[in-house]
């Protein structure tokens, strides 16, 4: 039971952290990085769940996680570099579509 409350505690910090970045931060790249931080919080409490109720295909289970978590990365950098193309910044504040 200690393990699955530091694994929840730990899952916490990584998604809390992840939205405080998110919610401060201006830069594009960095707020791709705060999505998938906090994508991995939320992975760490789901596999840590199923680890302590022993549930069959766990690590079925982790490796599709970790497989959507690559491709979401992957498409984050595509986009990040036609928006750096398009406009020569990685700013957010530059990009007047985002506030609608």
């Amino acid at each position: 039971m200690s393990t699955l409350n530091s694994c929840l505690l730990l899952s916490w910090g990584l998604f809390a952290s992840g939205l405080i970045i998110l919610l401060t931060r201006r830069n594009i790249l960095t707020l791709l990085f705060a999505i998938l931080l906090m994508f991995n919080g939320m992975s760490l409490a789901w596999v840590a769940s199923m680890r302590f109720h022993q549930q069959a295909g766990d690590w079925i289970g982790l490796a599709a996680l970790l497989m959507v978590t690559a491709a979401q990365f992957l498409v984050g950098l595509g986009v990040l570099r036609r928006i750096i193309r398009s406009q020569g910044s990685a700013d957010v504040s530059n990009y007047h579509y985002y506030k609608n």
